[in-house]
């Protein structure tokens, strides 16, 4: 099959009308389709439906010269999976033979699959998950993006980075009456406290990184250090002695190690990124379930929420364009060059052996779903395909431009005007024409007639179905609340903090904001990813008020270490934090002595940051929510005085 499909493009490429050459940019605000679909064939193996486990998304669009953070990834396969839920019938085996399988590129990593399919006991979704019957048909979860949706996501992030569209002002973000930004509070500096040029922060005992690894290496380059391991007992008198070093460190270099849980280390991570300090960050993912952290296996559960932390950790850490690490000495390597160069973290690239990130902030999933969601209403019998004269009416739905059926039928495989399309070749369709301008539209139509026809037959027949072959039934679609309400409009609060079992917003929360009047955001009842995804973010970033909730129903790693970011990113929040109890016990596991310690560390940490930067802390949810109430009229009535401050001096 490939070697067909990779003769026909050496034919459209010689053959091929050259006065349209994606080269020289005749494709304004795209990758080519043709360059696309070449890429497709050095990622995709021969004859193979499902890229191996080696091979990564990210690569697949390095190569078109974009560059997605892995967060930005998930959300794409995460908006697929919400609105396409695939049921698989149970086929002999004859009928697997006959049946053309649909090329996919799947995720490379157990985590990564992990994250988007099986929401974690601190930051679940409220629909259960979905299974797979293995005695007849079931309901499977994908894990992958096909052809079609790897053409629109390409071209989109490659729109963006024409547009160079800024990363958004949270709605939250404190400001004076000027409208200026409110700075985080910090502590003197002492004139006679030491200058060092990195810090080294992260995971402590029993970890021994720092003597085995990186002080010989500074030491070697001569670049001075500040080691909060120095002292076989660390004690509390050693805080604000760490906290000089932090403030005044050119590199604050971060491990978070296997070797413990690291729950202050995850939290302390998350604020000081959002810190506008240089930050390097190495994380070494846990090994799994049954793990030994202190000479205790930890269970499945909480293998899970700590996963979830680091993976957080990561998304929010790569949404400021900081790449992380997964080697001591490579980060270090670059910390030196940051130092010597004068760079900053985020000008490194390919060539220091990290993934370059361009744009994490954008959300980019929520443009599948406008397609989707086109394409399912035209739908309606409900049958994974639609006719020619409904992709006419979708690409205008969508791009407010005309497509008549007789130029449609110029690049489809079939003359006939019964045809049907599948929401993958009209993916493909419009990735390819809706960004021309209207007055070069006819003329690309007058040099693809030729070109296109065979182009489009022979790139998305192998990524999906032939046009004019039925395709499966059973398509399940999901009817809960999409994700593209996030970006709709602002919200008054925020709901964040602990998920899973807790009730806290229905029960508390929700009916004081209704009696109140505000809106607010939930995201327990959207479906979200266990990941950070921009998505996600951008629910955040338009809401005036973020409530965070702590509870002592849960873990809450992800939480603490979301609500240290966004305490860094100088927001409006208002925070409540329960510890937990000696006999502590979170979905019918019992927490250690250790464990229970671990995590009320990093409940403690939080809260002195909050204390540090005058954002409140309460222990009762009731007062939390009635403070956000009271911290969201007071914004409003800022806003008010700055419209008129403005309009008085216009």
């Amino acid at each position: 099959m490939e070697t067909q499909v990779l003769k026909c493009y050496e034919i459209l490429d010689r053959k091929g009308n050259e006065s349209l050459d994606y080269n020289r940019g005749d494709w304004p605000c795209q990758v080519g389709q043709l360059e696309l679909y070449e890429i497709w064939c050095r990622v995709v193996p021969n004859g193979s439906a499902v890229v191996s486990e080696t091979q990564r998304l990210q690569s697949l669009f390095h190569q078109a010269s974009v560059y997605p953070s892995q967060s930005q990834i998930l959300e794409m396969i995460h908006c697929a999976r919400e609105r396409e839920l695939v049921q698989v019938p149970q086929q002999s085996q004859s009928q697997q033979e006959e049946e053309e399988i649909r090329p996919v590129v799947t995720s490379d990593s157990t985590i990564m699959a992990t994250s988007v399919n099986c929401p974690s006991t601190d930051q679940q979704s409220s629909r259960s998950k979905d299974q797979t019957d293995g005695c007849g048909g079931g309901i499977q979860q994908r894990n992958y993006l096909t052809f079609g949706e790897f053409c629109l996501f390409a071209n989109e992030l490659r729109k963006c980075y024409e547009r160079e569209i800024p990363r958004p002002t949270q709605l939250s973000k404190v400001v004076d009456i000027k409208g200026n930004d409110k700075k985080m509070s910090d502590r003197k500096i002492s004139k006679s406290a030491a200058k060092y040029q990195v810090f080294l922060g992260g995971s402590c005992n029993p970890t021994t990184w720092r003597q085995d690894i990186a002080i010989p290496l500074l030491k070697n380059w001569g670049l001075t250090y500040f080691n909060p391991q120095q002292v076989p007992q660390w004690g509390p008198e050693l805080i604000e002695k760490e906290h000089q070093a932090k403030q005044t460190a050119d590199v604050l270099f971060f491990v978070i190690d296997r070797q413990t849980r690291s729950v202050a280390t995850i939290v302390e991570a998350a604020y000081y990124t959002a810190a506008q300090k240089t930050f390097v960050l190495v994380i070494h993912p846990l090994d799994g379930p049954g793990q030994l952290i202190q000479g205790e296996p930890i269970t499945e559960r909480e293998y899970e929420d700590l996963a979830t932390g680091q993976l957080v950790l990561q998304d929010m850490v790569e949404r400021l364009g900081i790449p992380v690490f997964n080697n001591i000495r490579s980060a270090l390597d670059c910390t030196a060059k940051i130092l010597r160069e004068r760079i900053t973290v985020q000008e490194l690239g390919l060539s220091d052996g990290i993934n370059p990130l361009k744009y994490p902030h954008y959300p980019i999933g929520d443009k599948l779903i406008k397609l989707r969601d086109a394409f399912n209403a035209l739908d309606t019998s409900n049958s994974g395909e639609i006719s020619m004269a409904d992709v006419c009416m979708a690409f205008r739905i969508l791009t407010n431009r005309d497509l008549s059926v007789d130029d449609l039928k110029n690049i489809v495989a079939s003359s006939n005007e019964q045809a049907s399309v599948s929401f993958d070749q009209f993916c493909c369709i419009l990735t390819e024409f809706r960004n021309l301008p209207p007055d070069n539209q006819r003329r690309l139509w007058d040099v693809m007639v030729g070109k296109a026809a065979a182009l489009l037959y022979s790139v998305v027949s192998p990524v999906s179905r032939i046009l004019c072959r039925p395709s499966p039934k059973g398509v399940a679609r999901c009817d809960s609340s999409s994700p593209e309400v996030t970006v709709g409009g602002a919200r008054d609060i925020y709901l964040g903090g602990s998920c899973g079992s807790t009730t806290w917003r229905e029960q508390t929360a929700i009916p004081l904001l209704k009696k109140s009047g505000l809106t607010y955001f939930n995201p327990q009842t959207c479906g979200w990813s266990r990941r950070f995804i921009p998505i996600e973010a951008a629910a955040m970033d338009a809401s005036r008020v973020l409530l965070f909730v702590v509870s002592r129903e849960t873990r809450s790693l992800s939480s603490m270490a979301l609500a240290a970011h966004y305490l860094g990113l100088g927001c409006n929040l208002v925070l409540c934090i329960q510890r937990l109890p000696d006999n502590a016990e979170i979905n019918g596991d019992r927490l250690s002595a250790f464990a229970i310690k671990d995590y009320n560390r990093g409940r403690n940490y939080l809260s002195d940051l909050a204390n540090r930067e005058g954002i409140p802390v309460f222990d009762e949810v009731k007062e939390a929510v009635e403070c956000a109430i009271q911290r969201c009229h007071q914004q409003q009535m800022l806003q008010n005085q700055q419209n008129q401050t403005q309009q008085q001096q216009r």
